[in-house]
């Protein structure tokens, strides 16, 4: 079924009160040219529709569940925006069957789930950003790709009074992001391949990245920030321009690689700071801080066989918390440079405290100069190679 008013003098609107059905799938195609586009009920509830396109001026729609694609064509030279209120839903797992939202920007009027059959063929595209009507309405995003890539062309929630309220990701695939800025809700990525363009700031919610390949950030330092929030990654997180975490929350990570010349590698958490696998930098200082309110409760754990070292000219090396475990086999290689640990609470050297390092932990560290420091008592006494 075909409703195109395009052509007309002044192209005609198109608006559909209520809900679109038919006792068979068929395409459903709605033209307005430079005109709005309103589709306020469900369309395809009771029979999916086989495929629906819609170009329009702005556009809204309500839930949206078809067979085949879900093309949707607004106007971005004239401040058009495509406006959901409802889920949009393809079911297809062969070829067609996308979910696009093109040349507008998005304003989510519900809280709104995109997603497509699982094959790797389909995608999820929204080519502008995406924000929320309002912000204290706490509009979600969920898009589920099931095996296909997740490309988000914008940023999401940048807006004045925009924040989502979280934005989940669900894909095998890859997954590409821009500029995120959530409510308390936070940002849960699972996928393949992690891409992200640029930074992610949260109003206290956690930031799950969880990628079964690799994560890559973009072409400036890449800056976490979740007020409150916990931070998790599972992978090396290829940071090439420099990686600066602030969470006030627990912070686990899997690994940095930063390769630029000059970038930095800064984590400051306030509620423990987990370090898993290898951190490295061309030829910047390192600075983990575990405790950084100093409110003494923040722990700092090194895992087993994680690794701290320099691609290229050594630096110092600084490791912050209220509490700290080193785990075997971690090796810390700051050359003839300064590696040093800060206590904000106690700091025992050679046996079991509030701070502490045995002999055989301190053989793996390469310095020039080891500097502890600590607020409270620093006691070296069952130590006995240093």
């Amino acid at each position: 079924t075909v409703f195109d008013t395009n052509g007309f003098a002044a192209d005609a609107a198109i608006f559909i009160n209520g809900s679109v059905n038919n006792t068979t799938s068929r395409a459903l195609e709605l033209n307005a040219g430079i005109a709005d586009v309103t589709l306020s009920g469900t369309a395809g509830a009771s029979v999916a529709l086989s495929s629906l396109t819609v170009t329009g001026n702005n556009v809204s729609l309500g839930q949206v569940t078809s067979v085949g694609k879900i093309d949707v064509t607004g106007n971005t030279n004239s401040n058009g925006v495509i406006t959901l209120s409802g889920d949009l839903t393809t079911t297809a797992t062969g070829s067609g069957s996308d979910i696009a939202l093109k040349q507008a920007n998005v304003v989510l009027a519900n809280d709104v789930t995109l997603q497509v059959a699982n094959a790797s063929i389909n995608t999820v595209t929204i080519e502008g950003t995406v924000n929320a009507d309002l912000d204290t309405n706490n509009r979600t995003l969920t898009l589920n790709a099931g095996s296909g890539t997740v490309d988000l062309q914008g940023d999401i929630g940048l807006a004045a009074n925009g924040a989502v309220q979280s934005l989940s990701i669900t894909s095998t695939g890859t997954t590409n992001l821009q500029k995120i800025n959530t409510r308390a809700g936070g940002l849960t990525v699972t996928t393949s391949v992690l891409n992200l363009a640029d930074n992610v700031t949260t109003a206290n919610g956690d930031v799950s990245l969880i990628a079964t390949s690799e994560i890559n950030t973009g072409t400036n330092v890449f800056q976490l920030n979740t007020g409150l929030g916990n931070v998790t990654a599972n992978r090396v997180i290829n940071a090439t321009n420099g990686f600066d975490v602030v969470a006030s929350g627990s912070t686990t990570l899997n690994g940095v690689a930063v390769s630029a010349t000059g970038a930095m590698l800064e984590v400051n958490a306030s509620n423990g700071l987990t370090l898993t696998g290898a951190y490295n930098t061309n030829d910047t200082a390192m600075n983990f801080n575990a405790d950084s309110d100093a409110n003494g409760t923040g722990l700092l754990s090194l895992a087993n066989n994680s690794s701290f070292t320099f691609s290229n000219t050594k630096q110092q090396m600084s490791f912050t918390g209220a509490g700290y475990s080193m785990g075997s086999n971690v090796i810390i290689d700051a050359g003839v440079n300064r590696v040093q640990f800060n206590a904000t609470a106690d700091l025992v050297l050679g046996s079991a405290g509030a701070f502490s390092l045995n002999d055989s932990q301190l053989s793996n560290i390469i310095a020039g100069s080891l500097e502890f420091n600590a607020v409270n008592n620093i006691n070296f006494s069952n130590l006995s190679q240093y």
